[in-house]
C-alpha cells in the first residue's frame, strides 16, 4: 500500500564527526543523503507495519488503512511503523516509528546505491528525556562520525539528567537486506 503522507518527522540534522579527519567523510555522506532524499521525498512511501498486542503478534506485514488507523487512535498500543521510499526500484530511505506507552523512537535510515547504511538519524524520548543521534557509516559498516545530544524535554535549570534515564538506542540496520521487513519488500 502506497501512503501518501509522511506521518512522523524526518530526522535530516546533519553533524561533525569526533575526529577531523573523517570531517570529509561525513560531509559527503551528508550531500549524498540530502540528494537522495530531495529525489524521493515528493513520493508515496510503501508502509509496513506491526502491533505487539492481539492477534497480531508483532509480525511485520504490509500496512493497510485499518492498522494504521489503530495505530493512529490508540495511544497505548506498542507498534512500529515503517515508511520506504524507492528510486529506480532500490530503497533510499527508511522511516520507522516505534511507540510504546512511554517512549516514542524515530529513526531515518538513508542506504547507498548498493544497499548499505549510510547514515541514521535516530531521535528517541521518554518519560521526561530526549535522544538525538546521528551515525556515519563507510560502505563496509564502519562507524567514521557520530553526533549525540541528551537532554531534558523540560526546562528544568540547575538539575542535570542523570545518564541512567537514556532511553535505548532504536535497532540498526547495516543494508536494506537486514531490515526486519526486508521479505515482504521482495515476495510477489
Amino acid at each position: 500500500m502506497k501512503l501518501a503522507a509522511l506521518s512522523f518527522a524526518l530526522v535530516l540534522a546533519s553533524g561533525a564527526p569526533a575526529g577531523a579527519a573523517d570531517a570529509a567523510a561525513v560531509a559527503a555522506i551528508d550531500r549524498e543523503c540530502a540528494a537522495s532524499v530531495d529525489a524521493v521525498i515528493g513520493g508515496d512511501p510503501t508502509g509496513y507495519g506491526r502491533i505487539f498486542s492481539g492477534d497480531d503478534n508483532g509480525s511485520w506485514r504490509v500496512a493497510d488503512d485499518a492498522m494504521l488507523h489503530r495505530i493512529a487512535i490508540d495511544p497505548n498500543i506498542y507498534s512500529e511503523v515503517a515508511k520506504v521510499w524507492t528510486l529506480g526500484g532500490r530503497v533510499v530511505l527508511v522511516n520507522v516509528e516505534q511507540r510504546s506507552l512511554d517512549i516514542s523512537a524515530y529513526s531515518t535510515y538513508c542506504f547507498r546505491p548498493g544497499g548499505t547504511l549510510a547514515r541514521v538519524n535516530e531521535s528517541t524520548s521518554g518519560l521526561r528525556v530526549r535522544d538525538d543521534e546521528s551515525r556515519y557509516f563507510d560502505l563496509r559498516g564502519k562507524l567514521v562520525g557520530s553526533q549525540s545530544h541528551f537532554y531534558n524535554i523540560y526546562a528544568n535549570l540547575g538539575n542535570a539528567v542523570s545518564p541512567d534515564l537514556r532511553p535505548s538506542t532504536p535497532s540498526l540496520y547495516l543494508t536494506v537486506e537486514a531490515l526486519p521487513f526486508y521479505h515482504l519488500m521482495v515476495s510477489p
